[in-house]
């Protein structure tokens, strides 16, 4: 039996709300939770010959979290007062993704090497190259954002971020009662990332997470902030 923990500060409850969810969705993981004055605790196991399809399924929930919550964190904090627009939002999902790849496979070589986990440690002691690289996107970003831009600006700076990514990913959105995205290429549901406590802003977030190239829109209760930024972003068609 394999045995194992992974801990991660209070401060960052998002982040813990997204390692609990993947971790209680990886089958044949042990996962046992418990929250201290300052940390969440998680003592994980699994049956030895499943240990190396756990371990791997286990850096990526891990891997995720630091990619989603950690670099939006640095990134977040370059907008500081500035109105959340969908433009805005476009720009720092684009940020958040540009060079996730490349991202990931650092991350994901760090975590190899570890069988106990302290996610914030691993930022900022293992991945220090990596987070020496968000400070200057967000450094960036923050000039950018102390000049006289418009939401043109903002849509032009994210298309170009987003160029380099491949594939020609479709999405369908319907206006349901609450907003469901749909991979029209693999057939499956898409979860709405919740990064903003805006459920346009997350949809505009969740469609860049996807590598969206086109979305076809059913209905005709789409949110106008939604259908304006998609008009900006990817090729849409609306049914």
């Amino acid at each position: 039996m394999w045995q194992s923990s992974i801990s991660i500060a209070n401060e960052y409850p998002s982040a813990v709300e997204q390692l609990t969810k993947s971790l209680e969705q990886i089958q044949g993981l042990y996962c046992a939770q418990a929250r201290t004055a300052t940390r969440t605790i998680y003592q994980i196991a699994c049956k030895d010959g499943d240990l190396l399809y756990v371990k791997s399924l286990v850096d990526n929930a891990v891997c995720d979290c630091i990619l989603t919550r950690f670099k939006f964190r640095f990134l977040n904090a370059a907008a500081k007062g500035a109105r959340r627009t969908p433009a805005l939002c476009a720009l720092m999902s684009s940020l958040l993704y540009y060079d996730s790849e490349r991202e990931r496979t650092v991350i994901l070589a760090a975590l190899d090497e570890l069988y106990e986990y302290s996610v914030e440690g691993v930022v900022y002691f293992r991945l220090k190259a990596l987070v020496e690289a968000w400070r200057e996107v967000a450094d960036m970003t923050r000039s950018l954002l102390h000049t006289e831009y418009t939401d043109a600006d903002l849509y032009s700076v994210a298309l170009y971020m987003l160029g380099s990514r491949e594939g020609d990913v479709s999405l369908f959105i319907s206006d349901a009662k609450d907003l469901l995205i749909t991979n029209a290429n693999e057939g499956n549901m898409v979860e709405i990332v919740p990064l903003y406590d805006d459920p346009v802003l997350d949809a505009i977030h969740t469609i860049i997470a996807q590598g969206a190239k086109e979305v076809i829109v059913s209905g005709k209760q789409i949110d106008r902030r939604l259908l304006e930024a998609l008009e900006n972003l990817v090729r849409i068609k609306v049914l």
